[in-house]
């Protein structure tokens, strides 16, 4: 269990067990009485959340995987999740990340029918802790555990690299022609290899990013042709500059990216 608590918020991660371990990152429980808006940068997988109210909790499914997003984080309160690996949507419930591509839409909208009952599980329990025992049994009894290994190795090996390898040299470790691969990547994590690729490219430059960072050196660092090509392509998965980047909160960007290499 990893916990990070400051005056504005508390972050407790707890490690899956058994066969969750090969598709979930972890579960977390989260709290915050921040009010101001926060840029989310996009993750790569898939986030479910239960937000537990007074009123009955709200069970959501988010695949921000490409695309950046606001939040204020007092509006986390009370924020049990489960952060899949890329493939673990669709290796635990067959279903493909694709078809809620930059999303956040009610889990039980996209759930096959008999794994409903897991919301309706949820939805009445006001303990952080008892909604994820209830997640971890539920998942561990009905999810699947089929066809995640070579996605597994290529995320793994991608991740590893920092989106800085050859493609080539990825299709050439698997018996698959390069469209097939494609194929199998695409249904499982929900983007192309190239863009799964680009986006841990950016995600590294991410890290390495800080206010007297000078941005050829790190564009060319990072795999990218120059400064201009870096810039554009933060822009596209950040929404905004580096520079107005390092302007603005990102307490929940410094959470998330502890696991944005499989950590």
């Amino acid at each position: 269990m990893n916990r990070r608590a400051d005056m504005d918020f508390e972050y407790t991660e707890i490690p899956p067990t058994g066969l969750l371990k090969k598709y979930i990152k972890h579960f977390y429980i989260f709290n915050s009485r921040d009010t101001s808006p926060e840029r989310i940068l996009p993750l790569g997988n898939v986030e479910i959340t239960v937000s537990v109210g007074d009123g009955g909790n709200n069970v959501l499914i988010t695949n921000m995987g490409t695309q950046s997003y606001f939040v204020v984080p007092s509006a986390l309160k009370r924020m049990v999740g489960i952060s899949l690996q890329p493939w673990g949507l669709y290796g635990l419930l067959r279903i493909s990340p694709a078809e809620i591509a930059n999303s956040k839409i009610p889990l039980e909208d996209v759930l096959p029918p008999h794994f409903r009952e897991l919301v309706h599980r949820v939805q009445d329990n006001d303990d952080p802790g008892r909604i994820i025992a209830t997640l971890q049994h539920y998942l561990l009894r009905h999810g699947e555990d089929r066809g995640h290994e070579m996605i597994g190795d290529a995320v793994s090996i991608i991740d590893k690299y920092r989106g800085q390898l050859q493609l080539s040299d990825l299709f050439k470790r698997y018996y698959l022609s390069p469209r097939r691969l494609e194929q199998l990547f695409d249904r499982s994590v929900g983007m192309s290899v190239k863009k799964y690729s680009r986006l841990k490219r950016f995600h590294f430059a991410v890290t390495q990013l800080k206010k007297d960072t000078h941005l050829t050196a790190l564009a060319l660092n990072a795999g990218y042709y120059d400064q201009s090509h870096f810039i554009h392509e933060f822009g596209e998965f950040a929404g905004v500059s580096p520079r107005v980047f390092l302007k603005e909160s990102n307490t929940l960007n410094l959470i998330n990216a502890r696991s944005w290499f499989g950590k």
